[in-house]
């Protein structure tokens, strides 16, 4: 097909879907914007989806949806509510705030069973890394990191961590961090829809 008439296609497409090619060519633009993790934003145009206790999540619309950096003087205006994601060590993973994403290679010890809470669907996996060894036994105690993995009970799209990556090294990647079990001296994270894990670990 020539270049002309794939243009017309292209144009008579978007017609009939009811939108006009001055629409669609800044939405097209704007997706190649990157956002700078840990930058301030000025953002118009969110449209309010739903919020729980915790959360209001917001819904960006195609080029009507700005995306404005602050200025460094404008920026420090503001307290700090942003943690710019780390990798850590389990040595050092108290210097991370709660509720902050982290990253971490470490070597999974062991993988539970999936099971199923009111409407949610769980499985624990604990991890462990050499960098406690050395410390004194209070601190050595502080040597595992349970990690949460959990999903709605109706979510068919659910993907149980492998029973088979027990004792292997692995990546975790936008873990975020919650309160410690103090009873049972464990890190305790959770991951979330963002988080994700691989062999080939490359911190960030």
């Amino acid at each position: 097909m020539r270049q002309s008439d794939l243009q017309k296609s292209i144009e008579m497409a978007l017609e009939n879907a009811g939108l006009s090619t001055r629409e669609v060519t800044p939405f097209m633009r704007k997706q190649q914007f990157e956002l700078v993790e840990g930058q301030a934003y000025v953002v118009a145009g969110l449209m309010p989806l739903n919020s729980d206790s915790n959360t209001l999540y917001l819904q960006a619309r195609g080029s009507s949806t700005k995306w404005n950096p602050l200025s460094p003087l404008a920026i420090e205006d503001f307290g700090p509510f942003s943690n710019p994601r780390k990798s850590v060590l389990l040595s050092n993973l108290g210097e991370i705030p709660l509720s902050s994403e982290f990253d971490i290679a470490a070597l999974v010890v062991y993988v539970g069973e999936v099971y199923t809470t009111a409407h949610q669907k769980k499985q624990w996996v604990f991890v462990t890394d050499g960098s406690v060894s050395e410390l004194g036994s209070e601190e050595a105690s502080n040597s595992l990191l349970a990690i949460s993995f959990c999903a709605a009970s109706v979510d068919d799209s659910f993907a149980p961590v492998n029973y088979n990556l027990k004792g292997s090294i692995v990546g975790f990647v936008n873990l975020i961090k919650r309160e410690k079990d103090q009873m049972n001296h464990l890190w305790v994270a959770e991951a979330t829809e963002n988080s994700e894990y691989f062999f080939s670990f490359d911190p960030p």
